[in-house]
């Protein structure tokens, strides 16, 4: 299989498959770049692989992958290959066409987007990543694709169900298409923007380039030298706070989310709390 790694968690992807014995090789960028479409299509042209992993919103460096494109590409250079993408920190968020990109496996959880406690894992399969499963020996039982399935058209589950989540959920997805995706989407593009384009007011300009910034959490250069475990300190008085950078990024870096229930009203308080601290500095 071919990793694509530009980030932590995207890392991860990678040894969670060669700690699972897969033979994978890494498609590689530097944090805070994005996967090129040539890039990809070099890979795919240089060898053959049966599955790429794509994170489509890398929550460590605030990037949102093009994965149309580079569905698109592998369509184009390698059909024969499987497409699969973490989209924990994206669906719901971001409008992700999974049939219409050709995407064989995507996967999300509870507790991003969808602003539910964690403990819940969503996915879709397409119908060609099954049949590929009917091949595959050695599959497991939890996450035996055919087995869950089989479960899903009988409306039940292979196992005991968190069902208190199941409920909330039911609450959630109410409250999501009642807001209406579209205008969710775009709730959460301009929440994304009004972040954005305040840390460059400000002197530290988001790790992402131009185009490629996630819209559900920006990392931003931390230029200006503040001390994020003050900040928080600060913040956390206000009833707020929000992350230092993730792994290397620590310190040189600050993410602020966007996502799920959030308003734009929670952004501003939070920016207006963050330029009273700065004023103290």
């Amino acid at each position: 299989m071919l990793s694509c790694v530009n980030g932590a968690f995207s890392e991860r992807w990678y040894q969670v498959a060669v700690t699972n014995g897969k033979q994978a090789d890494r498609l590689e960028a530097e944090w805070g770049d994005i996967i090129t479409p040539d890039k990809m299509a070099d890979a795919l042209k240089a060898k053959s692989y049966e599955a790429v992993t794509i994170v489509h919103n890398e929550t460590s460096t605030g990037v949102e992958n093009p994965l149309k494109e580079l569905a698109a590409v592998v369509h184009d250079v390698s059909p024969n290959t499987l497409i699969l993408v973490d989209a924990v920190s994206s669906m719901g968020g971001v409008k992700i066409e999974t049939d219409a990109w050709g995407v064989d496996f995507i996967l999300t959880s509870s507790q991003k987007c969808f602003a539910m406690p964690p403990g819940m894992s969503f996915a879709a399969v397409s119908d060609r990543a099954l049949e590929r499963a009917e091949k595959v020996e050695n599959r497991g039982w939890y996450f035996d694709l055919l087995r869950l399935e089989k479960h899903r058209i009988k409306n039940s589950t292979p196992m005991t169900p968190t069902m208190s989540l199941i409920w909330a959920l039911d609450v959630q997805l109410d409250k999501m298409l009642a807001e209406g995706l579209d205008n969710r989407f775009a709730r959460h593009q301009a929440m994304a923007e009004r972040v954005q384009s305040w840390a460059v007011e400000h002197g530290m300009e988001p790790l992402a380039p131009q185009g490629y910034r996630s819209k559900t959490v920006s990392t931003i250069k931390n230029l200006r030298g503040v001390d994020i475990a003050a900040l928080n300190k600060f913040l956390l008085t206000k009833g707020m706070r929000l992350s230092n950078g993730y792994g290397d990024l620590k310190n040189k870096t600050f993410r602020i989310a966007h996502m799920g229930e959030t308003k734009m009203h929670h952004v501003d308080e939070l920016l207006e709390a963050f330029e009273a601290f700065m004023e103290n500095m």
